[in-house]
């Protein structure tokens, strides 16, 4: 039996082009789940139950959906390709979201699955702060409980 070796560099050769949209989006919802994270606990919020419901803003498939048009312009050719191979991936879709807001989500999310196994870590930053720019507003607005913040 053959075993196989992966190394970070053949995870990033090809990783647009021999991945399925699906790998992709799949690993990009981990990426921006930690993105998110990170940008939640960076702004001081400490209690899990506001940085969960906190999180809901930015990564529910209608959210996203939303904050993907702040990315659009500014995508190179090949992310715009990474993205329309992800939200042309065909699936079943949440109750919650539409058809529509789905296949946005996963675009969305095959791209940063992309730009993470690419190891294009500055440019994933870059797109997610225009990613949170769509939201601007949203989070500081927040009715946030005393004991949430340290």
């Amino acid at each position: 039996m053959e075993t196989k070796t992966f190394s970070a560099s053949s995870f990033a050769r090809g990783a647009s082009s021999n991945r399925s949209p699906a790998a992709l989006a799949y690993l990009g919802d981990a990426v921006l789940e930690v993105m998110v994270r990170k940008h939640l606990v960076s702004q001081g919020f400490s209690n899990p139950g506001v940085l969960n419901e906190l999180a809901k803003t930015f990564v529910t498939a209608p959210q996203q959906s939303i904050g993907v048009e702040a990315l659009l312009p500014h995508l190179t050719e090949e992310e715009l390709n990474c993205y329309k191979r992800g939200r042309n991936e065909s699936g079943p879709h949440p109750k919650n979201a539409s058809v529509q807001e789905y296949r946005r989500a996963t675009g969305l999310e095959a791209l940063f699955g992309w730009l993470n196994l690419s190891n294009q870590t500055e440019r994933a930053e870059e797109l997610f702060s225009l990613y949170l720019s769509a939201f601007s507003g949203q989070s500081k607005g927040t009715p946030v409980p005393e004991d949430s913040l340290d």
